[in-house]
């Protein structure tokens, strides 16, 4: 089994998300912006927090989300 070394590329990342937490953002976001799209297991603003994770993240796609926006290990 491999160990994990507690590295992160993108542990800037988590402070980011504290900080937008901290000042409700996102909160804010969804009372401003409506998105009219069915919703089956994630909702159009779950959708909408992984494409600007996977920005901060380096993506350069929507294609990318999938591999580039997960935990790591």
């Amino acid at each position: 089994m491999e160990q994990y070394t507690g590295y992160s590329a993108h542990a800037s990342l988590a402070t980011t998300g504290l900080w937008i937490n901290e000042k409700e953002i996102w909160k804010k976001v969804g009372e401003r912006v409506t998105i009219k799209q069915k919703t089956i297991k994630h909702t159009p603003h779950d959708k909408l927090k992984d494409v600007f994770i996977n920005i901060l993240a380096g993506g350069h796609g929507i294609s990318e989300i999938n591999n580039r926006v997960r935990a790591d290990g």
